[in-house]
């Protein structure tokens, strides 16, 4: 067994005494980033009981790879939006030799963590996380073709495909591009996504941790000092040096005192 897996073991059977956990939750953390990785560290930290932390983050928002467009101004409860970065979740494919149903377990932590973060929030519907099917294909389907219809919109699958004349060399082109993707990827038969767009995710995650991301900040170094670490007010500034023994966390202080420390 490699060293790593005996640190494993050994560690399964050490159970942290108080003074280590105290000593843990006092401790002064940064997170670099606010990506969705960065997003769960910081809910984990909560969980466990450290509060003293704060995001750093080089853009203006949370999470930046994952982004749904609401156009023309409208609300996400409009559903006249498109998706700039993720989509949808794979949940099941059918295996068409036997008919059987194969379930996806990817994604099952996204699920969970939409549950927590739902709990988390009492269950406010501004911050709600509900997913819900998504259809990959149907007959309404748009075909990648040039032709238009004479009203300039794009004819679906079951226009399209009595109609040879309005196919075209596009059509082709983009099945042959694609056409290995699709046989794998797209043999899933259940998907789900994010009801109103998956940038609904980002919102549950605001009470946790907006008022605890400073904005914008690009970290171009770091240094390990043991003596003191940076002291920053409530609006981000950075103060004097100070002793790390004498940080106090007052948001830790009233999670104890509340019972949710």
């Amino acid at each position: 067994m490699s060293p790593r897996f005996d640190g494993v073991a050994y560690l399964e059977g050490k159970e942290p005494d108080q003074v280590f956990i105290t000593s843990a939750r006092w401790k002064s953390l940064g997170v670099l980033g606010a990506e969705m990785a960065e997003l769960m560290s910081s809910y984990l930290l909560k969980s466990v009981g450290i509060y003293n932390w704060k995001i750093l983050e080089a853009s203006g928002r949370i999470e930046r790879k994952m982004h749904t467009s609401y156009l023309n101004a409208t609300k996400s409860n409009q559903y006249q939006y498109q998706e700039m970065g993720p989509i949808l979740f794979p949940m099941s494919i059918e295996d068409p030799g036997t008919n059987e149903t194969i379930q996806i377990p990817d994604h099952n932590i996204v699920f969970q963590l939409a549950v927590t973060l739902d709990e988390m929030n009492g269950n406010d519907p501004e911050f709600a996380v509900n997913f819900m099917p998504w259809t990959q294909n149907s007959m309404n389907t748009s075909v990648a073709i040039s032709k238009r219809r004479p009203d300039g919109t794009v004819p679906g699958v079951a226009g399209a495909a009595p109609n040879p004349s309005v196919n075209d060399n596009v059509t082709i082109t983009h099945f042959n591009a694609t056409k290995e993707y699709e046989a794998v990827y797209f043999s899933v038969t259940e998907w789900r996504t994010i009801d109103q767009g998956l940038s609904r995710l980002l919102p549950a995650f605001g009470p946790l941790v907006l008022n605890r991301t400073i904005f914008p900040v690009k970290v171009q170094e770091m240094e390990w000092n043991e003596r003191c670490v940076i002291d920053e007010d409530e609006s981000g500034e950075v103060g004097d040096e100070v002793d790390s023994s004498n940080i106090v966390d007052d948001e830790a202080d009233d999670g104890a005192d509340d019972g949710t420390g």
